[in-house]
Parts: structure tokens; sequence; C-alpha cells
């Protein structure tokens, strides 16, 4: 979006005013900052699309950059950058990790998603029922903290990695469930479960089916992770200001969504 239309802000609001020595009204200029998303656009993060194309930041006063992720883009390692963005978006695990790690002083100021969206997927005509199933299995995940949810799954179930089942990492895609090239892959509620049921069976020539598929859900399983929260450093909150920014900027999120 064409974002030079934010600096016409209208005069209306007398805390946006300023008084120049002259006499006259001047706009106070929109504060300027940044939020890293976890993934490139989808609709995980409708709520901040909508803030910006709607103008929910800019009711507050702010100019906000959205920076995409994407397979390149830590938005734990980047919200962590003293330089970085000012807010960042990621699963609380992944957050935990570096913090663990000493390595940030992010801290969760929004839990925006409030139930895990993780599954693991497999095929009706080869079930992968439970993670107790996973024994002799290939079971396909993302890494870089996208994986606990599953592996503790796995723990819980008395299973050991690389002993009696094999992770496998998969693409962010379904391609090797797709292949069976696993038997069972990690997928998104929001994303890639709608992948597979987007492919055609090419037994059939059909779309594929929800029955043609087998969902472990990690809500029902029980190691299901907060996911989707607004972080931000600590050091930067403690910061003269800038508490009332994350106030402003929390306040166009919720809005969007």
């Amino acid at each position: 979006m064409d974002k030079s239309r934010k600096f016409g802000v209208a005069i209306g609001a007398a805390g946006l005013l300023t008084v120049a020595s002259l006499g006259g009204a001047v706009a106070q200029e929109p504060t300027q900052v940044s939020v890293v998303l976890q993934w490139v656009p989808q609709a995980q993060f409708a709520g901040y699309y909508a803030a910006d194309a709607l103008g929910f930041w800019e009711e507050q006063g702010l100019d906000v950059e959205i920076i995409d992720g994407g397979p390149d883009v830590a938005p734990q390692v980047e919200g962590s950058n003293p330089n970085g963005p000012e807010f960042a978006t990621s699963w609380v695990p992944r957050v935990l990790a570096v913090r663990d790690a000493g390595q940030s002083d992010l801290v969760n100021i929004a839990q925006i998603f409030q139930r895990s969206g993780t599954l693991s997927v497999s095929w009706a005509d080869a079930p992968v029922n439970s993670p107790a199933d996973f024994a002799g299995k290939n079971v396909g995940v993302w890494d870089f903290g996208n994986e606990f949810e599953v592996t503790a799954a796995a723990t819980e179930a008395g299973l050991a990695e690389g002993t009696d089942f094999t992770k496998v990492i998969q693409p962010f895609d379904m391609s090797l469930l797709l292949n069976r090239e696993v038997d069972a892959a990690e997928a998104m509620t929001y994303n890639e479960y709608a992948q597979v049921l987007e492919s055609e069976n090419p037994e059939t020539g059909e779309l594929y089916q929800p029955e043609d598929l087998v969902v472990i859900d990690y809500n029902e399983v029980g190691t299901a992770m907060l996911q989707d929260a607004v972080h931000a450093r600590a050091s930067w909150l403690a910061e003269e200001g800038n508490e009332e920014i994350a106030t402003k900027f929390l306040a166009g999120v919720f809005k969007g969504w």
C-alpha cells in the first residue's frame, strides 16, 4: 500500500498538534516503527495487514513498516537485535529458546493466537493415528523451533528421535507427503492442510478430500504450545515513551483482528 498518504494527516485531534512560533498549528509527524512477521503474507497475519490497510495504526499516530518473514528470516532473532524492528511476531517456544540461550530480552506483550494450529497429517490408507504410531515411521517436521510440539508428543509417547522414529526436515510445503516420502507431515490448519486438499489425487483426477487424510491435532494430544504472539525487547520498552508506543501499536493490531 502507498503509505505516502499517511503524511496528509488531517488536523483534528488536539493531541496531534503543536503550535509553531508564528502561531500556526502543525500536525505532528507520525511515530515510525516496524514489525517483522514470522512468515510470508498469508491469513496468519490478517490482523496486521488490516491494521495497515484500514488506517488503524494511523489513527494511533503510528507509521508502521511491515517486514515480511520467510525461510531466511527468524523474527525472534531480528527482533532481538538492538537495531532491529521494535516488534516481532513469533511462536512463544521459539522466543523462549533464544532467551534460554541468553541471546534475547524479548518479552511477550500480546498473545494473539490462543490455540495451536499445528497438525500432523498422514494418509487414510496408511494412517498415523497418534504420536505412538510414529514408531518405525518417517515423520516430517519443520525445524528452527517449529517442531517442538511434534517432538514433545513423541517423547510423551516414549519414542526417541533417531532410535524409534526418523525425523525428516521437510520443506515449507507438503511435497514429501504428496509424494509419500514421509509417513506423516507437519501442517498448519490455515495453510499446508489446505494445500493438500487443493492438490489433485492422481488416481481419481479429483481433489483430495478430508476423508483421504488422518489428522493429529496437538491441542487434543496435549503438547500444543502457544504460537503467534507480539514480542518487544524489554530494553526498548524501558526507554521513556516506548510503552505508550507499544500500547498504540497493539490497539491497531487488535482492531485489525
